[in-house]
């Protein structure tokens, strides 16, 4: 076999490959486009005033829970639900 055939049998290796995913970013991008024609108007902003379910009572279980599992330190620990839970109902 002679080097031009090897050098055209390379190039089709590399160009299904490269035609295929231009081919998908190009169909992503136009779903993208039609699902989302306009989506800076549907952005939802939280508000800074707290809603009546945030008692302190409930508070004070947050901070409990955020301590014992080192959130508060920062020690990056974490807790299972579980052992939340058990924080939560030692009072």
């Amino acid at each position: 076999m002679s080097w031009s055939a090897h050098i055209i049998g390379v190039a089709a290796g590399l160009a299904v490959p490269v035609f295929l995913v231009s081919g998908w970013l190009g169909e992503a991008r136009a779903n993208l486009e039609q699902s989302e024609p306009n989506a800076t108007a549907a952005v939802a902003v939280a508000s800074a005033a707290e809603a009546g379910y945030c008692t302190p009572e409930l508070k004070r279980i947050v901070r409990r829970v955020a301590g014992a599992c080192g959130l508060i330190q920062q020690e990056g620990r974490g807790c299972q639900p579980a052992d939340a839970a058990k924080v939560v109902s030692l009072h």
